[in-house]
C-alpha cells in the first residue's frame, strides 16, 4: 500500500487546499492509498499541545488528535520562548512522521522544508514543495514593511532558496510563483502550476428572484487589506441612501480573529469559520460573494481561492478590478470587477446585482467555466503523478 504525508504545521487540519483539493484528488486517483495529514492544534483548557492526524478509513477522511506534548503555560511570548516551543513541536512532529515511512512527503510551507528533509531520512520517499505563498513579501506587507516583517521574510526566503532545490518537484498556487521558483537561484528540478480551482460544481439548484434585501457574503481570514472593513461601509452607506433596497453583509472568519467593532455596531454579521466543507452548502442561502482585497503588491499576484469556490457554488462574485483577481472573473464572466477604494463602483455594481438576471447570468457563467476549465480534476494532473509516483 502506497503512503503519503502531506506536513501542515502551518495550517489547519480541514485546510481547504490540503484537505479537500489535494487529499480527495490523491484517494480518487489510487483508492487503496494512505494519506496523512499532521497539523498541530493548541488545547487551550489546559494550555497542550498535539499532532492532529488526518487519514483517510474506507477513503472517508477522518481526523483524530494524538501525541499530547504539553502542557506548555509556562511559556511567555518572547521570541527565545516561541523559538524553544517550536523546536519542540517540530521534533515531535518529524519523530511521528517518520513512524508512517511514506513514499511520499509534500511541505506546504517553507518553514516546513526542513521537517520533509528530516522525516525524509533513511527513506526513498519522493519530496514535494506545495509553495502557496511568497512569503517574503507576506511577511513583509501584513507587518507594514518593519523590521521584524523584513527579518521573516528573509528566512522564509533563504530557506526556501536553499532547500527547495532538493525536492523533486515544486508546484505553485499563481503564475506569479510559478515564475519565480524557475528563477536559478532556487535549482527546482521541476515546477508546476497547482491552481486553487474547486474540486467539483455543487449540484444544488439556485432561484433567482426580485429582492428588496441583498445578501453578501465573504469567507475567508481577515486583516485591514482583504476588503471588509471598505465592503461593511459601503453597505451602511448605501442602506442609508436607499429606502427600498438594502444590503445585508454576512462575514465567516476564522474564531480567532477580531474584527473589531464591525459587529458590535451592526455593520456586519459575523460567523465563527466552519469545516469547509459544511460551508460550501451554506454559500447557496446569499446572493452576491464579495472579495474586495486592496491593492497591495500581494494581492496583485495572488489568486484569491473564495473567488472559484463562490463560481463552484453558483454566487455571482463582487470583487476587485486589478491583475489575477480580474483577470479570472472576466475570463469567465461569473461577477462584476470594480475599483475597491471607490464606493460609487460598488454603488453602480450592487444596484446591477439586484437584478435577477444578471445574478443568474453570472453565476451560470461561473459554474460552466469551473465545469469546462478551472476545475481542481483537471488541474492536478501532475500533481497527483508526482505524488503517486505514476
Amino acid at each position: 500500500m502506497k503512503k503519503v504525508l502531506l506536513i501542515g504545521k502551518h495550517h489547519h487540519y480541514n485546510d481547504p487546499r490540503l484537505c479537500y483539493r489535494q487529499m480527495r484528488i490523491l484517494l480518487d486517483n489510487e483508492p487503496n492509498l494512505k494519506v496523512y495529514f499532521l497539523d498541530w492544534t493548541k488545547e487551550y483548557e489546559d494550555e497542550k499541545f498535539s499532532i492532529v492526524v488526518k487519514e483517510n478509513v474506507n477513503n472517508q477522511i477522518k481526523f483524530k488528535r494524538i501525541v499530547c506534548v504539553g502542557p506548555y503555560y509556562r511559556f511567555s511570548e518572547t521570541l527565545l520562548d516561541r523559538f524553544v516551543l517550536n523546536r519542540i513541536q517540530t521534533k515531535h512532529l518529524i519523530r511521528y512522521a517518520k513512524k508512517i515511512s511514506p513514499d511520499a512527503i509534500q511541505a506546504s510551507h517553507a518553514l516546513e522544508l526542513r521537517i520533509a528533509l528530516k522525516t525524509k531520512q533513511k527513506t526513498k520517499a519522493r519530496l514535494i514543495y506545495d509553495a502557496q505563498e511568497d512569503y517574503y513579501l507576506q511577511a513583509l506587507e501584513y507587518r507594514n514593511r518593519s523590521i521584524k516583517g523584513r527579518l521573516k521574510g528573509i528566512w522564509a526566503r533563504m530557506t526556501e532558496v536553499l532547500l527547495a532545490r532538493r525536492f523533486d518537484a515544486v508546484f505553485c498556487t499563481d503564475e506569479f510563483l510559478l515564475q519565480n521558483y524557475r528563477k536559478k537561484i532556487y535549482k527546482a528540478k521541476r515546477v508546476g502550476l497547482l491552481r486553487n480551482f474547486p474540486y467539483k460544481v455543487a449540484d444544488h439548484k439556485i432561484i433567482f428572484s426580485p429582492k428588496n434585501v441583498l445578501s453578501l457574503i465573504y469567507i475567508g481570514g481577515f486583516n485591514k487589506y482583504r476588503g471588509i472593513i471598505e465592503c461593511a461601509y459601503y453597505c451602511k452607506r448605501f442602506n442609508e441612501e436607499h429606502a427600498d433596497c438594502k444590503l445585508k453583509f454576512t462575514v465567516y472568519v476564522p474564531a480567532n480573529q477580531d474584527l473589531g467593532s464591525l459587529a458590535d455596531k451592526g455593520l456586519i454579521i459575523k460567523k465563527d469559520w466552519i469545516d469547509y466543507a459544511e460551508l460550501m452548502t451554506k454559500l447557496k442561502d446569499y446572493d452576491v460573494g464579495v472579495c474586495l482585497l486592496m491593492p497591495i503588491v500581494k494581492y496583485k499576484r495572488n489568486l484569491p481561492v473564495k473567488n472559484f469556490d463562490y463560481m463552484a457554488v453558483g454566487l455571482p462574485i463582487l470583487t476587485s478590478n486589478f491583475d489575477n483577481v480580474k483577470k479570472y472573473i472576466d475570463i469567465s464572466n461569473a461577477g462584476i470587477t470594480i475599483d475597491p477604494l471607490s464606493y460609487n463602483d460598488f454603488k453602480d455594481a450592487v444596484t446591477c446585482l439586484f437584478d435577477p438576471e444578471v445574478r443568474k447570468k453570472y453565476s451560470e457563467n461561473g459554474k460552466k467555466w469551473i465545469r469546462q476549465t478551472g476545475n481542481f480534476i483537471t488541474e492536478a494532473k501532475e500533481y497527483v503523478e508526482c505524488m503517486l509516483g505514476n
